[in-house]
């Protein structure tokens, strides 16, 4: 299978971007981290940003999770997709939701680009937003 140069390098940049996000979160307090993922409680809505400008990366980030040293989570994941649509000048929306059953509590961090989702797909609808972030300035 031949890649071009546009998949290479979104590739590359999404691996990278990867570990760098999981040593983020691993190093530093949420606070400090949360602090730098946009304006708290701010959905942004996207209605002329077409799919087709992002979801290359959406592609990338899910190629590279899986060439990780690690096991790469949905938190760094959608701090990721954050990174690398903000750099391409596309306002995101980075929602942190919970989900308690019976005595467990879990959490689930995923990216949405509007109304579209970026990253954390799988079993979003289950969970609760508690807190989110949206961009402060529109592209």
């Amino acid at each position: 299978m031949k890649y071009s140069l546009k998949e290479v390098f979104a590739f590359t940049e999404a691996w990278l971007l990867l570990h760098f996000s999981k040593s983020l979160i691993v190093l530093i307090p949420f606070r400090y981290i949360a602090a730098r993922l946009g304006k708290k409680h701010c959905e942004k809505e996207n209605a002329t940003i077409e799919q087709k400008y992002w979801s290359h990366i959406e592609i990338a980030i899910v190629r590279a999770a899986r060439f990780t040293f690690y096991k790469s989570r949905c938190f760094d994941q959608a701090i990721t997709g954050k990174i690398m649509l903000k750099r391409r000048g596309v306002p995101t929306t980075l929602y942190l939701g919970i989900l308690k059953e019976q005595n467990n509590l879990e959490a689930h961090a995923w990216l949405s680009v509007g109304a579209s989702v970026v990253t954390g797909k799988i079993g979003m609808e289950r969970y609760t937003p508690i807190v989110w972030f949206g961009d402060q300035e529109q592209a």
